[in-house]
């Protein structure tokens, strides 16, 4: 699915508070989703995200939004910097 700028826009300012929704499948598809989406302005929802222990599918949302910052990271070509974690 291909997303036009004014939509990657409104998904990544409508996950804006998606780390304290309390619901935890919430998190780890809003995490999924930004990766897949690829926008630089993710960066910074996904890496709270990367101190969330809760579990979807398997999968702990921390997991998923590693992955989906990797997958940024790969997109832009540049290294996303995890030490402020």
């Amino acid at each position: 699915m291909e997303f036009e700028p004014q939509d990657e826009l409104s998904i990544v300012q409508n996950t804006e508070g998606y780390p304290d929704t309390k619901a935890y499948w919430v998190r780890w598809s809003a995490a999924s989703a930004l990766g897949n989406i690829g926008s630089e302005k993710a960066i910074e929802p996904l890496k709270l995200a990367l101190k969330d222990k809760s579990e979807w599918l398997g999968d702990k949302v921390q997991d998923v939004a590693f992955y989906a910052l990797e997958k940024i990271s790969r997109r832009i070509q540049k290294r996303i910097p995890l030490d402020a974690i």
